[in-house]
Protein backbone atom coordinates (compact mmCIF):
# COMPACT_ATOMS: atom_id res chain seq x y z
CA UNK A 1 0.00 0.00 0.00
CA UNK A 2 0.92 3.27 -0.93
CA UNK A 3 -0.11 6.27 1.40
CA UNK A 4 0.59 10.06 -0.13
CA UNK A 5 0.05 13.34 2.13
CA UNK A 6 -0.53 16.98 1.85
CA UNK A 7 1.73 19.14 -0.70
CA UNK A 8 2.82 15.57 -2.35
CA UNK A 9 2.85 16.07 -5.92
CA UNK A 10 2.60 12.50 -7.02
CA UNK A 11 3.66 13.36 -11.17
CA UNK A 12 6.86 14.89 -9.97
CA UNK A 13 7.82 12.30 -7.24
CA UNK A 14 7.39 8.90 -9.13
CA UNK A 15 8.20 8.39 -12.74
CA UNK A 16 4.92 6.30 -12.92
CA UNK A 17 5.70 5.29 -16.50
CA UNK A 18 9.18 3.51 -15.59
CA UNK A 19 7.55 0.34 -13.81
CA UNK A 20 7.92 1.35 -9.94
CA UNK A 21 4.39 0.80 -9.26
CA UNK A 22 3.41 -1.63 -11.62
CA UNK A 23 3.04 -4.28 -8.40
CA UNK A 24 0.81 -1.25 -6.38
CA UNK A 25 -2.32 -3.40 -5.03
CA UNK A 26 -3.64 -0.37 -2.50
CA UNK A 27 -2.98 3.33 -3.00
CA UNK A 28 -4.03 6.07 -0.48
CA UNK A 29 -4.52 9.64 -1.48
CA UNK A 30 -5.23 12.63 0.74
CA UNK A 31 -4.76 16.13 0.37
CA UNK A 32 -2.23 15.59 -2.37
CA UNK A 33 -2.25 17.80 -5.83
CA UNK A 34 -2.88 15.24 -8.27
CA UNK A 35 -3.14 16.41 -12.10
CA UNK A 36 -5.91 15.00 -14.44
CA UNK A 37 -2.48 13.84 -15.89
CA UNK A 38 -2.61 11.11 -13.41
CA UNK A 39 -5.69 9.06 -14.06
CA UNK A 40 -5.09 9.28 -18.07
CA UNK A 41 -3.77 5.48 -19.03
CA UNK A 42 -4.43 4.64 -15.67
CA UNK A 43 -4.84 0.74 -15.91
CA UNK A 44 -1.10 1.20 -17.52
CA UNK A 45 0.56 2.83 -14.31
CA UNK A 46 -1.47 0.43 -12.28
CA UNK A 47 -2.43 -2.48 -13.55
CA UNK A 48 -2.87 -4.26 -10.24
CA UNK A 49 -4.49 -1.92 -8.64
CA UNK A 50 -7.44 -2.91 -6.40
CA UNK A 51 -7.84 -0.04 -4.18
CA UNK A 52 -8.00 3.48 -4.62
CA UNK A 53 -8.77 6.35 -1.87
CA UNK A 54 -8.49 9.65 -3.21
CA UNK A 55 -9.89 12.23 -0.11
CA UNK A 56 -9.77 15.84 -0.80
CA UNK A 57 -6.86 16.17 -3.09
CA UNK A 58 -6.78 19.11 -5.32
CA UNK A 59 -5.43 20.09 -9.06
CA UNK A 60 -8.09 17.69 -10.84
CA UNK A 61 -11.72 18.29 -11.98
CA UNK A 62 -12.55 16.18 -14.51
CA UNK A 63 -11.35 12.86 -15.06
CA UNK A 64 -11.61 9.42 -16.90
CA UNK A 65 -10.55 6.17 -15.13
CA UNK A 66 -10.36 3.01 -17.17
CA UNK A 67 -9.33 0.01 -14.73
CA UNK A 68 -10.25 -3.87 -15.11
CA UNK A 69 -8.39 -4.45 -11.87
CA UNK A 70 -9.68 -2.07 -9.61
CA UNK A 71 -12.44 -3.30 -7.05
CA UNK A 72 -13.07 -0.96 -4.28
CA UNK A 73 -13.04 3.16 -5.09
CA UNK A 74 -13.21 5.69 -2.17
CA UNK A 75 -13.40 9.53 -3.28
CA UNK A 76 -14.25 12.34 -0.88
CA UNK A 77 -14.07 16.05 -1.92
CA UNK A 78 -14.94 19.43 -1.00
CA UNK A 79 -15.91 20.78 -4.61
CA UNK A 80 -17.82 20.26 -7.40
CA UNK A 81 -16.55 16.70 -9.24
CA UNK A 82 -16.91 15.27 -13.02
CA UNK A 83 -15.75 11.56 -13.40
CA UNK A 84 -15.87 8.94 -15.69
CA UNK A 85 -15.59 5.46 -14.61
CA UNK A 86 -15.04 1.96 -16.97
CA UNK A 87 -14.01 -0.27 -14.12
CA UNK A 88 -15.95 -3.55 -14.77
CA UNK A 89 -14.70 -5.66 -11.47
CA UNK A 90 -15.63 -2.43 -9.47
CA UNK A 91 -17.67 -4.05 -5.87
CA UNK A 92 -17.74 -1.04 -3.89
CA UNK A 93 -17.78 2.78 -4.93
CA UNK A 94 -18.01 5.67 -2.29
CA UNK A 95 -18.80 9.25 -2.45
CA UNK A 96 -18.38 11.50 0.08
CA UNK A 97 -19.41 15.02 -0.81
CA UNK A 98 -19.66 18.57 1.03
CA UNK A 99 -20.57 22.47 0.53
CA UNK A 100 -24.18 21.36 -0.72
CA UNK A 101 -22.41 20.41 -4.55
CA UNK A 102 -23.28 17.38 -6.18
CA UNK A 103 -21.29 15.83 -8.33
CA UNK A 104 -21.23 14.37 -11.97
CA UNK A 105 -20.27 10.17 -12.08
CA UNK A 106 -20.69 7.97 -15.10
CA UNK A 107 -20.33 4.54 -15.51
CA UNK A 108 -19.26 2.87 -18.82
CA UNK A 109 -18.83 -0.91 -17.33
CA UNK A 110 -19.47 -2.24 -13.96
CA UNK A 111 -19.57 -5.75 -12.60
CA UNK A 112 -23.09 -7.70 -11.97
CA UNK A 113 -23.06 -6.83 -8.32
CA UNK A 114 -21.55 -3.78 -6.41
CA UNK A 115 -22.29 -1.63 -4.09
CA UNK A 116 -22.53 1.92 -3.89
CA UNK A 117 -22.27 4.32 -0.95
CA UNK A 118 -22.93 8.39 -1.46
CA UNK A 119 -23.17 10.67 1.33
CA UNK A 120 -24.00 14.77 0.54
CA UNK A 121 -25.09 17.31 1.81
CA UNK A 122 -27.98 19.70 0.98
CA UNK A 123 -27.56 23.07 2.34
CA UNK A 124 -30.30 24.58 0.50
CA UNK A 125 -33.03 22.47 -0.58
CA UNK A 126 -34.70 23.13 -3.85
CA UNK A 127 -36.26 21.63 -7.03
CA UNK A 128 -32.26 21.92 -8.83
CA UNK A 129 -30.61 20.10 -5.98
CA UNK A 130 -33.28 16.83 -6.10
CA UNK A 131 -33.40 16.79 -9.99
CA UNK A 132 -29.70 16.59 -9.87
CA UNK A 133 -29.78 14.15 -7.22
CA UNK A 134 -32.04 12.28 -9.40
CA UNK A 135 -29.72 12.11 -12.15
CA UNK A 136 -26.79 11.15 -9.69
CA UNK A 137 -28.37 7.92 -8.39
CA UNK A 138 -29.47 7.00 -11.85
CA UNK A 139 -26.29 6.43 -12.89
CA UNK A 140 -25.76 4.07 -9.87
CA UNK A 141 -28.87 1.89 -11.00
CA UNK A 142 -27.26 -1.13 -11.35
CA UNK A 143 -25.71 -1.07 -8.05
CA UNK A 144 -27.33 -1.75 -4.50
CA UNK A 145 -27.18 1.89 -3.52
CA UNK A 146 -27.13 3.29 0.15
CA UNK A 147 -27.49 6.56 0.35
CA UNK A 148 -27.05 9.32 3.28
CA UNK A 149 -28.15 13.00 3.27
CA UNK A 150 -27.14 15.65 5.66
CA UNK A 151 -29.92 18.71 5.89
CA UNK A 152 -27.48 21.47 7.05
CA UNK A 153 -30.66 23.84 7.11
CA UNK A 154 -34.14 23.98 7.97
CA UNK A 155 -37.01 23.78 6.13
CA UNK A 156 -37.80 27.82 7.21
CA UNK A 157 -34.77 28.91 5.47
CA UNK A 158 -35.92 27.25 2.26
CA UNK A 159 -38.52 29.05 -0.38
CA UNK A 160 -41.72 27.10 -1.39
CA UNK A 161 -40.66 24.50 -4.38
CA UNK A 162 -43.24 22.33 -6.08
CA UNK A 163 -42.27 18.94 -7.95
CA UNK A 164 -44.76 19.16 -10.66
CA UNK A 165 -42.66 17.41 -13.56
CA UNK A 166 -41.58 13.65 -13.74
CA UNK A 167 -38.50 12.28 -13.90
CA UNK A 168 -37.43 9.57 -16.17
CA UNK A 169 -36.39 6.75 -13.43
CA UNK A 170 -36.62 6.70 -9.76
CA UNK A 171 -33.81 4.60 -8.84
CA UNK A 172 -34.19 2.03 -5.91
CA UNK A 173 -32.44 2.89 -3.10
CA UNK A 174 -31.69 0.29 0.04
CA UNK A 175 -30.83 2.18 3.16
CA UNK A 176 -31.42 6.16 2.92
CA UNK A 177 -29.78 7.74 6.09
CA UNK A 178 -31.02 10.99 6.83
CA UNK A 179 -29.38 13.64 9.17
CA UNK A 180 -30.61 17.52 10.07
CA UNK A 181 -29.87 20.23 12.35
CA UNK A 182 -33.71 20.82 12.14
CA UNK A 183 -36.55 19.08 11.59
CA UNK A 184 -37.62 16.63 8.32
CA UNK A 185 -40.24 17.50 7.14
CA UNK A 186 -42.88 17.58 3.83
CA UNK A 187 -40.79 20.00 2.03
CA UNK A 188 -37.34 17.49 2.47
CA UNK A 189 -39.45 14.03 2.09
CA UNK A 190 -41.28 15.57 -1.09
CA UNK A 191 -37.61 15.92 -2.51
CA UNK A 192 -36.84 12.61 -1.99
CA UNK A 193 -39.59 10.94 -3.08
CA UNK A 194 -39.63 12.80 -5.99
CA UNK A 195 -35.76 11.86 -6.36
CA UNK A 196 -36.11 7.96 -5.45
CA UNK A 197 -37.45 4.84 -3.94
CA UNK A 198 -35.84 4.15 -0.46
CA UNK A 199 -36.87 0.67 0.85
CA UNK A 200 -35.29 2.26 4.61
CA UNK A 201 -35.33 5.18 5.53
CA UNK A 202 -33.47 5.69 8.91
CA UNK A 203 -33.35 9.18 10.79
CA UNK A 204 -30.89 10.74 13.74
CA UNK A 205 -32.70 11.97 16.81
CA UNK A 206 -31.74 15.44 17.65
CA UNK A 207 -31.05 16.79 20.55
CA UNK A 208 -34.14 18.65 21.94
CA UNK A 209 -35.75 18.27 18.68
CA UNK A 210 -36.66 14.09 18.89
CA UNK A 211 -40.42 14.99 18.16
CA UNK A 212 -40.50 17.87 15.40
CA UNK A 213 -37.03 15.85 13.73
CA UNK A 214 -39.58 12.78 13.21
CA UNK A 215 -42.67 14.78 12.65
CA UNK A 216 -42.66 14.32 8.85
CA UNK A 217 -41.92 10.33 8.66
CA UNK A 218 -44.71 9.95 11.48
CA UNK A 219 -47.20 11.90 9.54
CA UNK A 220 -46.26 9.90 6.34
CA UNK A 221 -46.84 6.71 8.70
CA UNK A 222 -50.29 8.01 9.92
CA UNK A 223 -51.26 8.75 6.23
CA UNK A 224 -50.98 5.65 5.12
CA UNK A 225 -52.26 3.92 8.06
CA UNK A 226 -55.34 6.04 7.25
CA UNK A 227 -55.17 6.43 3.65
CA UNK A 228 -54.55 9.65 3.37
CA UNK A 229 -51.46 8.73 1.17
CA UNK A 230 -53.56 8.82 -2.46
CA UNK A 231 -53.82 12.70 -1.99
CA UNK A 232 -49.82 13.27 -2.26
CA UNK A 233 -49.31 12.04 -6.25
CA UNK A 234 -45.74 11.53 -5.36
CA UNK A 235 -46.70 8.70 -3.09
CA UNK A 236 -49.18 6.72 -5.64
CA UNK A 237 -46.90 3.67 -6.06
CA UNK A 238 -46.23 3.33 -1.73
CA UNK A 239 -48.21 -0.02 -0.30
CA UNK A 240 -46.96 0.38 3.29
CA UNK A 241 -44.83 2.45 5.39
CA UNK A 242 -44.10 0.81 9.38
CA UNK A 243 -41.52 1.29 11.99
CA UNK A 244 -39.11 -1.17 12.21
CA UNK A 245 -36.39 -0.42 14.85
CA UNK A 246 -36.13 2.33 17.71
CA UNK A 247 -32.90 2.37 19.76
CA UNK A 248 -34.55 4.32 22.64
CA UNK A 249 -31.83 3.29 25.19
CA UNK A 250 -29.33 4.64 23.63
CA UNK A 251 -28.07 8.51 24.81
CA UNK A 252 -30.87 10.81 22.80
CA UNK A 253 -27.32 12.22 20.22
CA UNK A 254 -27.14 8.33 19.05
CA UNK A 255 -31.01 7.42 18.68
CA UNK A 256 -32.47 6.60 15.46
CA UNK A 257 -35.59 5.57 14.27
CA UNK A 258 -35.98 2.93 11.18
CA UNK A 259 -38.79 3.14 8.26
CA UNK A 260 -39.70 0.48 6.19
CA UNK A 261 -41.37 1.82 2.90
CA UNK A 262 -42.65 -1.13 0.55
CA UNK A 263 -43.25 0.20 -2.74
CA UNK A 264 -45.77 -1.39 -5.82
CA UNK A 265 -41.80 -1.99 -7.67
CA UNK A 266 -39.22 -2.81 -5.87
CA UNK A 267 -36.34 -2.06 -8.21
CA UNK A 268 -35.57 1.06 -10.23
CA UNK A 269 -38.70 2.55 -12.12
CA UNK A 270 -38.63 4.12 -15.03
CA UNK A 271 -41.39 6.32 -16.87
Amino acid sequence: MLALTPSFEIVKQYNLGSGELQKLKCLFLEKAKITTLFFSDFSSKFPCLKNLVVHYCFGYKDIQIYSPSLETISFAHKSVMKANFDVPNIRNFSFSGCRGLLPSLAFQKVSRKWESNISVCCQKPSYAWFFNLNKLLANFCSSTIYLSIDFQYGVRTVRSFDFTGETEVLPAVQNLTLHASHSVCYKHLDGIFWSCRPKFIILHWLPGLVEQANEGLLALLFMKLTGECVRRPLLYDLKEVKVVEEQHPLPEYERTICFQLKWEVESSIFF
